[in-house]
């Protein structure tokens, strides 16, 4: 009986050979479970585009809902745009702070941030200085700020209504203007709710409209200067 003749494995097995490493997988590496933002290099910052900005207060501190520290803070915006960070609207919840700024590059956002976190924090401490503990002393903010760079007409509606209505979305409640942000400064409520723009929000914007209560704050955030903040932004209102 004749043998089967079998060609060698190097002439069935022949691979292409392949330079360099493959990248880094999806969804590879420890995942993050700190609730912290991660040290990874920072996106790209750019005058076109706004940006939605993100602390978060350490454990055991008090509310950040109180008339004098909203006062202190609206001072501290205003003095973050000598460095080159503009807020143009902000939410003040108990233990986070929601910003929708703008910034002209990364040096600016960092410079702007630190000058911006760095006073709010020594008024934080020194207004709860009797309840803070050993745990807490140093930093008030848990780790760095969050970033999103906000590329489109959606992006930025999105951003708008979760920053002006924060407090309604966590609270579960009716839609209305928050004294603890700057809802009350914001000119297009209509356009951003569309035929939900009624009820509380409604009411107030008009008597707001019409000069017939005044605004809370006394330093108003900036003006937007990129042209998705400004209008941009209500092209996906008809999306």
């Amino acid at each position: 009986m004749m043998k089967k003749k079998y060609k060698s494995k190097e002439n069935q097995l022949q691979f292409q050979g392949v330079n360099g490493w493959g990248g880094k997988r999806k969804n590879a590496g420890r995942p993050n479970k700190s609730g912290l933002v991660n040290h990874m290099k920072r996106p790209k910052i750019s005058h076109n585009f706004p940006l939605h900005l993100n602390l978060k207060l350490k454990e055991k501190l008090p509310s950040l809902r109180k008339k004098i520290l909203l006062q202190e803070f609206q001072k501290c915006i205003e003095l973050a745009k000598n460095q080159g960070l503009y807020v143009i609207h902000f939410s003040i919840q108990s233990n986070h702070i929601h910003l929708f700024a703008e910034a002209k590059n990364n040096q600016a956002l960092a410079l702007g941030m630190r000058s911006l976190a760095g006073r709010f924090a020594k008024i934080i401490r020194a207004y709860a200085a009797s309840s803070i503990t050993a745990k807490n002393k140093g930093s008030v903010f848990r780790g760095r700020y969050f970033v999103h760079v906000l590329k489109t007409p959606m992006e930025t509606k999105n951003a708008l209504e979760y920053v002006l209505l924060n407090t309604s979305k966590h609270q579960k409640l009716i839609e209305h203007m928050d004294l603890f942000s700057s809802a009350r400064d914001f000119k297009h409520w209509d356009k951003l709710l569309g035929k939900r723009y009624a009820s509380l929000i409604k009411g107030d914007a008009e008597f707001y409209k019409k000069g017939e209560m005044n605004s809370p704050h006394e330093r108003p955030p900036s003006e937007p200067r990129s042209w998705l903040a400004k209008t941009g932004w209500m092209r996906a209102t008809s999306l």
